[in-house]
């Protein structure tokens, strides 16, 4: 008697979760990318993130851990660019 295969068992309750959870999540980085894109900055290379930035936040011990610190980091250079043109414009 030939072996019957049998197929893999999908809760549809568990399904829609997860698409509602990929749809949220999607809506965000949307909502992200909106306020990149409407906040109104003056180009300034000195505040970028490097690239060797980059590499040496992609290599914390956890992917959470790099993301804080990348925030962390872009905060503070904002705020230094902040600070730095409130005194351009002061002087």
């Amino acid at each position: 008697m030939a072996q019957m295969k049998t197929l893999p068992v999908f809760n549809l309750s568990d399904l829609s979760q997860e698409m509602l959870q990929q749809m949220e999540e999607e809506d965000t980085i949307k909502k992200i990318k909106k306020y990149i894109k409407n906040t109104k900055e003056t180009e300034c290379k000195r505040y970028d993130l490097y690239t060797s930035e980059a590499v040496a936040i992609c290599k914390q011990s956890s992917p959470i851990d790099g993301i804080l610190l990348a925030f962390t980091y872009g905060r503070a250079k904002g705020y230094r660019a902040a600070q730095n043109e409130y005194k351009r414009k002061k002087a």
